[in-house]
């Protein structure tokens, strides 16, 4: 998807306009790759446009776009604490520590319609994370009427019988809105039930998040991780950290955190069993330091939820309101780090924001900086 454009209104909700292409191409891989450099144009341009109405184009031949993917975050304490992957080894597809849960749509058709983009999330929010009681029972979503929860559970090996805990859900919505439409402008679908993002200097990709409350006290439950490859099933056993509104919000992206809770779990015994996680030395910051703190790092989706629910993300400009002033310092820094790397000057220590394996100099490489030509778009 080539195309796509979003407007910045001036209650920070965002408008995103996808256009599909009359012949699609299938992409050679599952994710595309980084786009900073695209990332700190659209973003200021968005940014500049708040509340006039304008659009921004955010997708372009040279920085693709697949159609949404979904999933999303849940929240406990009554919107309190956030659950995310806790990511702290900084995987290549994933530059950051803390990660929502989302995936893509199973089949091709699954992207023409509002309703299959919800069963997507559906699908992808209630079995990547599943909650288990103290006494050992699987608390499951009361409209998981699909039943993934227990599916992806027996798929892991549990076994819970009819111990299960049935618990009311309350959807967050924010006033995102998505319109999807062919290249003669007819409308494909329209959807305003999901908070909206996209990507740009980890993969380009545009994603839909559902932010789902639980009334549920995070002292109380046990958080467990079930994401894994399918057929055969393999789980990556990814802890799941808890983050505390009161201990993050206005926080610096990019501190470390010593005092953080993250779950881990044992399936061995064909029960979960459940051990505070601690991080291993060495846990490299974004400055490379060697530490057994957590970084608080929030991947794009889960730092515009958190965003969203009226948390603060402090940088070294100062505290932030808006998620997209975040991801345009992010994406300038990871410019720096590549144009760095690609003229074999030394990187700033504050610039560390992504692994160097993750630089993608065959991009950087004969690129002009748009910002620097007469019409950048």
């Amino acid at each position: 998807m080539n195309e796509a454009y979003a407007t910045l209104r001036s209650d920070n909700s965002v408008h995103v306009r996808m256009v599909f292409p009359d012949n699609k191409v299938k992409a050679d891989g599952l994710r595309f790759k980084a786009c900073p450099d695209v990332g700190v144009q659209v973003h200021a341009d968005l940014l500049a446009k708040q509340g006039t109405g304008k659009e921004g184009r955010i997708a372009f031949p040279h920085s693709p776009f697949k159609p949404a993917s979904a999933g999303g975050v849940i929240f406990l304490d009554k919107g309190d604490t956030a659950l995310g992957s806790l990511r702290n080894i900084r995987p290549r597809s994933h530059t950051v520590y803390q990660s929502w849960n989302g995936g893509f749509p199973t089949k091709e058709e699954g992207v023409y319609s509002a309703e299959a983009l919800a069963i997507t999330g559906e699908r992808e929010f209630n079995e990547e994370i599943v909650l288990v009681t103290k006494d050992g029972a699987l608390i499951v979503n009361k409209h998981d009427t699909r039943g993934y929860a227990q599916h992806r559970a027996k798929m892991a090996g549990l076994e819970f019988g009819d111990r299960i805990v049935q618990v009311e859900p309350q959807y967050v919505t924010v006033g995102d809105t998505l319109t999807v439409e062919d290249q003669s402008g007819s409308p494909i679908y329209r959807t305003n039930d999901w908070n909206v993002e996209w990507m740009l200097e980890q993969t380009s990709s545009l994603n839909c998040v559902k932010l789902v409350v639980y009334d549920l006290p995070s002292d109380e439950v046990f958080p467990l991780d079930l994401e894994g490859k399918e057929s055969p099933y393999e789980r990556f056993n990814l802890p799941v950290v808890l983050l505390k509104r009161e201990q993050v919000d206005g926080e610096r992206f990019g501190a470390v955190l010593e005092d953080y809770v993250a779950w881990n779990a044992d399936l061995s015994s064909g029960k979960a069993e459940f051990r505070r996680y601690q991080m291993p030395e060495p846990c490299e910051g974004p400055d490379r330091t060697p530490t057994k703190g957590m970084v608080y790092a929030p991947e794009d989706g889960l730092s515009k939820a958190i965003c969203s629910m009226g948390w603060k993300t402090r940088t070294d400009r100062g505290t932030l309101d808006h998620w997209l002033e975040v991801e345009l310092w992010k994406e300038g820094k990871m410019l720096e780090q590549q144009t760095c790397v690609l003229t074999q000057k030394d990187v700033p220590l504050d610039a560390l924001l992504c692994p160097e394996a993750s630089v993608d100099t065959t991009r950087m490489q004969g690129w002009v900086p748009r910002w620097l030509e007469e019409s950048p778009y």
